[in-house]
This record gives structure tokens, sequence and C-alpha cells, in this order.
């Protein structure tokens, strides 16, 4: 939406991996194959500095 950035990034082992969201690196995650998957790990790293205003 407008007015709103993408915060932090991802990180992730097979069989996931990260996607590039309006053209910034490693900010979402999707998987690698249709397989049933009984669990999913990935990691978010926030940002240093959070900016000011609502933050989704």
């Amino acid at each position: 939406q407008l007015g709103q950035q993408i915060l932090g990034h991802w990180s992730s082992k097979s069989p996931l991996q990260t996607i590039n969201c309006n053209g910034v690196s490693a900010t979402g995650v999707t998987h690698t194959s249709a397989d049933n998957k009984v669990q999913v790990q990935a990691v978010w790293y926030a940002p240093a500095a959070l900016p000011q205003g609502p933050t989704l």
C-alpha cells in the first residue's frame, strides 16, 4: 500500500527459499516443492531501526 515499506529480511533452509518483494532482497519466503510438509522453519531479522508510524 502507499506509504508502507518492507522491513527486515528472511533466512531459511530447504525446502524453503527467500524471494524478493518489490525489488528488496530476501523479503519473502516460499516453498521449493509441492510435497506435503510437516514443518517449515524461517527466521525473520528485524531492521536495526524501525521507522516512525504504523508498522504491519
